[in-house]
């Protein structure tokens, strides 16, 4: 079986990654690929956003506070997922992440929020080796 699953931050607190492992049987065998995403560097929310993650993570929210001031923080979408599949039964050392960000890496990645709501398109490509 393969998934290939699109998680913002909304899709990330509504655990959209973990609704995906019920259909795999033995999640210790499953690989996971953390894609190109919007790097904590660069997304900066308000605390509206840092609440939500706040509710789903408790003390464990990936985030830390922006020089901006005390109603701006920055999120780590990356940590956030890692953390939500370790504890869901992944091996970490199962889960591969990239440093690429779609803001910082504007000549590889289209970005929603770098381009104020533009949209664009991206694609991946996700198979059984045979």
């Amino acid at each position: 079986r393969v998934s290939a699953i699109h998680a913002g931050w909304r899709g990330v607190v509504a655990a959209i990654a973990i609704e995906a492992l019920k259909h795999f049987d033995r999640r210790q065998d499953v690989i996971v690929a953390i894609g190109p995403h919007i790097s904590i560097e660069h997304f900066e929310v308000g605390s509206e956003v840092l609440d939500e993650f706040q509710k789903v993570f408790g003390a464990e929210t990936p985030f830390r506070s922006s020089p901006r001031g005390p109603s701006k923080s920055h999120i780590d979408l990356q940590k956030a997922l890692q953390t939500q599949l370790i504890a869901a039964g992944v091996p970490a050392d199962q889960i591969d992440t990239t440093d690429r960000c779609s803001v910082r890496h504007a000549d590889e990645f289209f970005s929603h929020r770098r381009c104020d709501g533009l949209t664009g398109r991206m694609a991946a490509v996700v198979g059984v080796r045979a």
